[in-house]
């Protein structure tokens, strides 16, 4: 990832905004990353075989791995 700048949503480091006022929230599905590496490296367009269920927003990370 290039430096200087933050994927996806920043809730912040204060302990309203931490899971369990200790760890920090999840902002990101991990299929959502994934998708967009089986898509664009591994080309694979069907993502319901790799997420049964789940409709990946690969679009979020668009040029993200370059």
């Amino acid at each position: 990832v290039r430096g200087g700048s933050v994927h996806g949503e920043w809730p912040g480091l204060g302990s309203d905004r931490l899971y369990e006022e200790r760890d920090l929230a999840l902002t990101t599905d991990f299929r959502d990353v994934f998708g967009e590496v089986a898509q664009k490296h591994l080309g694979n367009t069907d993502l319901q075989k790799v997420f049964p269920g789940y409709a990946a927003q690969t679009a979020k990370f668009r040029h993200v791995l370059g």
